[in-house]
């Protein structure tokens, strides 16, 4: 709940580092790291790792990870393992029982212990005997997709309160950046990647062997491709551990929609999804698709756009809806497609079967919105933008960055000063919306469109709202484009002149 010290065991390139650092909570950055080379490479990395070596809250530890718990009286609220992959010689020390119990010693009533489980290095028995191992040290546990098959596991001596994180999630604009470069724009996307709860993980690995400082198993294992370890995946396993309703029944259609995991959690493992599926989910819509083939098809699109070849990839697109139609990330690339061609209609059509799959999703509503303002449905557009800004208020600057292309983008495709004079004295009559930048706006569309006197008028209210608002920012900038406009029409006024 408030997170003070948290310790960090292997220090890699420190971006698990910096992912702590985000956390303004945190006042003391332990890291332990046994080659001090590593540590003096830390600078070479700061684009990704923020310059964490930097933080006066660092302080880095040369020693052994076990030897440091062995020796410390200090208690922490997170502590995490980054060590190299466990089937390397001698990192099984950091996935044994008696590491856990260390760390376990180490933590405070309500602290987490996070462990790396790269499952795709591993084979199937060392998967076992890792997660047999650690559920028996940490009385409360849970198993999600950090990325794809690189798992974490997370341990510790309380209940985990998985209710905790939308109550949280938007408390720290940094934490909130770092998760994005993930694709975790909201708490969905962050609990849709657990794919194993505590009860499931006891079901599943209770009765396997444990690994140990005496007995190292791993060290007999090999991969063996005809047998890959898989994880396998139950909805009714990970809903089974959310305790609040609201929270439960917004994650179970979801997570009852492979089709709609994949669109909140894009790098959930495929794998998982596509194991023979436990007894009772055999009917769960898009779970009989080919998910290799369709993220082949996703990255032949991605390069197809990139080029510019729109119509190549719309095929491409309209041909993976032939293998299910309830594909959210089919159906939102299908509608840029379609505005980027100028095809609104269509653009709008694709949406509402979007806006139908993804009913709390702002950013199916916001493109709606784009797309009807485009067709001058502006009555119809203000309503997806209503709703929009009341499932993410952080929608409200894209509208402001929308409605701003329309009335001055230099390219005639995408600029539109009627659609932009529309919107924006709609948006005027709405209490949501700053009034000032809103008529800002509605100044350059008329300015856009060849009404100079009118752009003069609007900005000069414009700029007097700003001043009561005190947006010195704003104020600069409508100054300014005030006086280009007040210069055009002295202009076009001197050339009508006989």
């Amino acid at each position: 709940p408030n997170p003070k010290r948290a310790l960090l065991i292997g220090f890699g390139v420190g971006n698990t580092a910096a992912a702590i650092a985000a956390h303004k909570s945190v006042h003391q950055i332990d890291i332990v790291e046994l080659n001090h080379k590593i540590i003096e490479t830390a600078p070479e990395f700061s684009k990704t790792n923020n310059q964490v070596h930097l933080d006066p809250r660092v302080r880095f530890i040369n020693d052994d990870g076990r030897n440091y718990l062995g020796i410390s009286d200090q208690n922490y609220d997170l502590i995490t393992s980054e060590p190299p992959p466990p089937m390397h010689t001698g990192v099984y020390r950091l996935y044994s029982k008696e590491y856990y119990q260390q760390v376990l010693s180490h933590l405070t009533p309500d602290g987490l212990m996070t462990q790396w489980l790269p499952i795709h290095q591993m084979p199937k028995q060392a998967v076992d005997v890792i997660v047999s191992t650690f559920i028996k040290v940490f009385p409360h546990t849970f198993l999600f997709s950090g990325w794809g098959t690189d798992y974490i596991l997370v341990g510790g001596a309380s209940p985990i309160e998985l209710e905790r994180i939308p109550k949280r999630f938007r408390e720290s604009r940094q934490v909130l950046n770092d998760l994005q470069k993930i694709s975790v724009t909201n708490p969905i996307a962050l609990l849709g990647r657990i794919v194993k709860g505590d009860a499931a993980l006891r079901s599943q690995y209770g009765n396997k062997a444990i690994l140990s400082d005496q007995y190292n198993d791993l060290v007999y294992l090999v991969l063996d491709a005809l047998n890959p370890a898989i994880i396998t995946y139950n909805p009714a396993d990970v809903l089974s551990e959310i305790q609040s309703p609201e929270l439960q029944q917004n994650l179970r259609g979801i997570v009852n929609h492979l089709g709609r995991l994949r669109y909140h959690v894009d790098s959930f493992p495929i794998q998982s999804l596509m194991a023979s599926p436990p007894k009772g989910i055999k009917g769960l819509p898009m779970a009989d698709v080919d998910w290799y083939k369709i993220d082949q098809g996703y990255r032949e699109c991605a390069t197809l756009i990139t080029q510019q070849r729109y119509q190549e990839a719309r095929e491409k697109l309209e041909k993976l809806l032939t293998m299910g139609e309830e594909l959210p990330r089919t159906l939102i690339w299908l509608s840029l497609l379609h505005r980027k061609t100028g095809e609104f209609q269509k653009a709008t059509s694709v949406l509402e079967k979007f806006v139908h799959l993804e009913p709390n999703e702002a950013l199916g509503y916001f493109d709606l919105g784009r797309s009807r303002t485009r067709l001058g449905e502006i009555s119809a557009a203000i309503g997806n933008f209503r709703k929009a800004l009341k499932l993410d208020p952080g929608t409200l600057p894209k509208l402001y960055q929308f409605a701003w292309n329309l009335a001055i983008n230099p390219s005639p495709q995408e600029r539109a000063p009627d659609r932009a004079i529309a919107l924006a004295q709609h948006l005027l009559k709405e209490d949501w919306i700053h009034q000032a930048r809103t008529l800002d706006i509605l100044a350059a569309a008329f300015a856009s469109s060849g009404d100079l006197a009118r752009a003069i008028r609007t900005a000069e209210k414009s700029l007097r709202l700003s001043r009561k608002e005190n947006n010195k920012t704003l104020q600069v900038g409508v100054r300014t484009r005030l006086e280009s406009y007040k210069r055009s029409l002295s202009r076009v006024g001197s050339i009508n002149k006989p």
